[in-house]
């Protein structure tokens, strides 16, 4: 069987300069332990406070928690907003506009958006995300990002399937926003991608990564933009497929050093038997 470990890296102009993995990981304190909470998703707020955003499938509610001191302590739960469970993941993404706006994304059937003016106390009603023009197509969109592009812009990337299951998704398609509301029709950038994620340089330069398996495997490729999303530069190999590497995402830390995280699957030495 396999396993499936979080991997990052650093790279600067997409060099390749060290590899670790977290240790001692410290338990989320707001949930009890009857909760089954997943699909979590935290965000940096403008002022200094940190949002968690998680999906609680006990009973199907979107919740958040803030912290105040970097994480040591959180107030206790609130709730973002009740959901129709799917045999899908909820898939939750959120940013935070130049304006402080915090823009929140999730799916169930099609994806939805919510915004919030006030660092997550309140949010808006829930909203179709404009992926595509047709209501059918926008039950095929799967595999979502949500980025800040170094124009201030907001990038929501994702891939289309030919079926309604998420297994038949790839495709990088692209759709922006200057606030949140108001969205641009789907740009392609890739056909036979997925898992497409843009990180932004703050340098008028954004970087895609995304998996793709239409060569030796599965790989993570890179391309660059300097004219916020317009146009992209070839697809360059970033992460070979040895451990099917897959679901890239990234970020700039202050130092201007960028990581790159994604999931590794290794063979363990149990035959035939699983465990989770």
């Amino acid at each position: 069987m396999k396993r499936a470990i979080i991997v990052y890296l650093t790279f600067v102009h997409i060099s390749f300069l060290s590899q670790a993995q977290i240790i001692n990981p410290t338990r989320f304190l707001p949930q009890d332990n009857y909760q089954n909470n997943n699909e979590s998703f935290l965000l940096g707020l403008p002022n200094n406070e940190m949002l968690m955003i998680w999906f609680d499938s006990t009973n199907n509610q979107i919740k958040s928690a803030k912290s105040l001191d970097g994480g040591n302590f959180w107030s206790n739960e609130s709730i973002v907003t009740t959901v129709t469970p799917t045999i899908h993941n909820i898939d939750i993404n959120a940013v935070v506009l130049n304006s402080g706006r915090i823009i929140l994304t999730y799916r169930f059937s099609v994806y939805y958006y919510r915004y919030s003016d006030d660092n997550g106390n309140t949010w808006s009603a829930p909203t179709t995300l404009p992926t595509r023009s047709s209501p059918a197509q926008r039950l095929r969109i799967f595999l979502s990002s949500l980025s800040k592009m170094s124009n201030g812009q907001i990038v929501f990337t994702h891939s289309f399937s030919s079926s309604p299951t998420v297994q038949n998704a790839k495709g990088i398609f692209t759709i922006k926003s200057s606030d949140g509301v108001n969205w641009t029709s789907a740009d392609t950038i890739d056909l036979d991608g997925k898992n497409g994620y843009i990180i932004n340089t703050n340098n008028s330069k954004d970087i895609l990564v995304y998996q793709d398996s239409t060569e030796s495997g599965k790989d993570i490729f890179y391309r660059n933009s300097t004219d916020a999303g317009l146009s992209w530069s070839p697809r360059n190999l970033l992460v070979n497929g040895t451990f099917d590497p897959t679901e890239p995402k990234g970020a700039m830390d202050q130092n201007g050093k960028i990581w790159l995280y994604y999931f590794e699957s290794t063979v363990t030495p149990f035959s035939s038997i699983y465990q989770s």
